[in-house]
C-alpha cells in the first residue's frame, strides 16, 4: 500500500510529459491489483465461512448418529442378555433336571 501512495504522489507532481503516462499506467495497474486482491479476499472469507458452517452441521449430524448408535447398541446388549437369560430359564424349567440335553445346555 505504501508503494501505491508513493506512485500516486509522483503522478500528481509529475511534470515531464514522457514519464507521466508511465507513472499513470503503473498506478492504474496497482489499483487493479488491489481491487483484485480485495475480491479474492472476500471470496476466500465467504468460502471459509461456508466450510466452517458445513463442518458445524456435519459435527451435529455425527453427534446425533453417535447417540442413536449408542442407544441401539445398549438395546441390543440388553436384548441379548435378556434373551440369554430366557433361554437358560426355558431349558432348565421345562426339562427334567436329569435330562442329558439339559446338562449339555448348561455346560455350554
Amino acid at each position: 500500500m505504501m508503494i501505491l501512495s508513493e506512485i500516486l504522489n509522483l503522478f500528481l507532481v509529475c511534470v515531464n510529459p514522457v514519464i507521466c503516462p508511465v507513472v499513470q499506467h503503473l498506478a492504474n495497474s496497482l489499483l487493479e491489483m488491489e481491487e483484485e486482491k480485495a475480491i479474492w479476499s472476500s471470496k476466500e472469507k465467504a468460502l471459509t465461512e461456508a466450510v466452517e458452517e458445513k463442518i458445524r452441521l456435519y459435527n451435529i449430524q455425527i453427534e446425533s448418529l453417535s447417540k442413536e448408535m449408542s442407544e441401539v447398541c445398549s438395546k441390543q446388549g440388553a436384548f441379548y442378555s435378556e434373551n440369554k437369560t430366557q433361554n437358560f430359564l426355558a431349558t432348565s424349567v421345562w426339562r427334567s433336571p436329569f435330562s442329558t440335553i439339559n446338562l449339555f445346555n448348561l455346560l455350554r
